[in-house]
This record gives structure tokens, C-alpha cells and sequence, in this order.
């Protein structure tokens, strides 16, 4: 495992962070947006 795939999976392992992140928040706000619509 040289240096260059280490920075490689780091760079990947970001990205689906970042994926992830954005799909939690927008789970979160259409939850909330539907809260208020349905209640």
C-alpha cells in the first residue's frame, strides 16, 4: 500500500462522508418539513 492509494482511499472515504452527511440532513429536513405539514 504506497502513499499515493492511502491519500486515494482518504480522498474516498471523504466523499461518501460527505454523501452521506448531505443525505442525513436532507432526511432530517424533509422530516421536519413534513411534521409540519401533516400534523
Amino acid at each position: 500500500m504506497s502513499y499515493k492509494d492511502d491519500s486515494l482511499m482518504k480522498k474516498k472515504f471523504f466523499v461518501k462522508m460527505l454523501n452521506f452527511n448531505k443525505y442525513i440532513s436532507f432526511c432530517m429536513f424533509f422530516l421536519e418539513n413534513s411534521s409540519q405539514l401533516f400534523w
